[in-house]
């Protein structure tokens, strides 16, 4: 069972007001990476991609890096981890583990910066509501952060990262399969994901906001789950010279190799947030006006990315844009709320609280109780409903909680000492 302890350390740095970080996320098509099977050609070695990669890579500096196009195959993420993010001696980005449908040559792959980000789980959609295969997996990221205070004890923030490749084409079939994966994408997360922070990127092969697949995300049937676009840029957006800040695809005005032709003049590159992160409800919030497509200044509607001077980047950008992929990357940042968790209730529990999760048949507590105080543990479920209690002795170092009988799910842990101090923490039942 994976589990992540919290444990009281030291109070010595501690900061008592809430404060937040930005994460900055970045989703990129990469065009047949490392593709074994790719039908083109790229015209160049796959070192020399990853060199203009590296530079885009360095140029952003995402915490969370998503992609599509990856070749599929079970090395690619190493390749992508160990030469083109942790190079010049870092070690800060992980993968999350590869998977693939067996249908595809292309999957899709999350990487994060591991000082600030933690992968909870992951999930795949292979199927579709009626249960036939999709053109490609969906992935779904379980992420919390790591708060700097989580060794004192504090909570965090929990948000779900989606990612989809759906079907290219403007064949009525091909529209259908795009509309077949976003319904399945929406039944999934209605069902199994709790999490209100949700964010779903990808290559989306839509031409406007009005085909069903799209429309499946921003009007579903539960409008609780509605997906919206952060810069509110919906439209037609197909060879519409209105929409050319959000237009990303393609880098190229002539096609050759793999590389698509016509310039800049389709918006086949997202980032859609749920209202919570939207408003910033449960900790996570969009940080406004950070939505941009990277080597997109708006004058270069059916050109190049690189012709002439590009108002938005350097011109090394411009070209490493122009030589890695026929998409340009969309890039967005988000705010995560900090805890404010203070030093009573830090010293509440005798400054050694430590607990695991997520959990699965048990919930073991290891701490010191005061002498003469004693504490109550409750595991309270979303709806408010006390689904466990326990009184724990004074001076007991640990304590087991039976939760087998419990559905998966998030919980909340609530500890109260005599003295009135309470610590209140998301518990994860899987």
């Amino acid at each position: 069972m994976n589990r992540f302890f919290i444990t009281i350390l030291s109070l010595s740095s501690l900061f008592l007001s809430a404060q937040s970080e930005r994460l900055t996320l970045l989703q990129y098509n990469l065009m047949y990476y490392r593709a074994g099977s790719s039908p083109c050609t790229h015209g160049q070695s796959p070192s020399q991609r990853d060199d203009h990669f590296e530079d885009v890579i360095n140029y952003t500096v995402p915490d969370i890096l998503v992609v599509n196009e990856m070749g599929a195959n079970p090395s690619n993420p190493a390749f992508i981890k160990d030469f083109v993010l942790n190079t010049n001696g870092s070690t800060k980005y992980n993968a999350a583990t590869y998977t693939n449908n067996n249908f595809s040559g292309l999957t899709n792959m999350l990487f994060y910066d591991s000082a600030k980000v933690g992968l909870l789980n992951q999930h795949f959609i292979d199927k579709d509501v009626d249960g036939n295969s999709l053109v490609r997996v969906i992935d779904v990221y379980s992420l919390y952060y790591k708060d700097p205070k989580l060794s004192i004890g504090a909570d965090t923030a929990f948000f779900t990262l989606a990612t989809a490749h759906l079907k290219a084409g403007s064949t009525t079939s091909d529209i259908l399969e795009r509309l077949d994966a976003t319904e399945a994408l929406m039944d999934y997360l209605e069902n199994n994901v709790s999490d209100n922070n949700v964010i779903f990127c990808g290559d989306f092969n839509v031409r406007s906001n009005t085909e069903p697949a799209f429309q499946e995300l921003i009007n579903y049937s539960d409008t609780t789950e509605n997906f919206y676009d952060p810069v509110n840029q919906l439209g037609l957006w197909n060879n519409n010279s209105n929409y050319t800040s959000v237009h990303t695809q393609s880098t190229h005005s002539s096609s050759s190799g793999c590389f698509s032709g016509g310039g800049l003049d389709d918006r086949f590159d997202f980032f859609l947030i749920s209202r919570e992160i939207r408003d910033g409800n449960f900790k996570v919030k969009y940080t406004p006006n950070s939505y941009q497509t990277i080597g997109q200044d708006g004058n270069h509607f059916n050109q190049s990315v690189n012709n002439g001077t590009n108002g938005s980047v350097p011109s090394s950008i411009a070209d490493a844009l122009y030589n890695f992929s026929d998409h340009l990357p969309v890039l967005m940042q988000i705010d995560i709320t900090q805890s404010n968790i203070g030093l009573d209730e830090a010293l509440s529990l005798n400054n050694n609280l430590s607990y695991n999760n997520p959990i699965k048949n048990e919930l073991n507590l290891e701490f010191q109780i005061p002498t003469g105080e004693r504490t109550e543990a409750k595991l309270i479920s979303l709806t408010g409903k006390v689904v466990l209690s326990s009184n724990i002795p004074t001076g007991q170092k640990h304590w087991t909680l039976n939760t087998s009988h419990l559905p998966n799910g998030i919980y909340l842990l609530s500890t109260q000492s005599a003295n009135g101090s309470k610590l209140i923490k998301k518990i994860i039942k899987r």
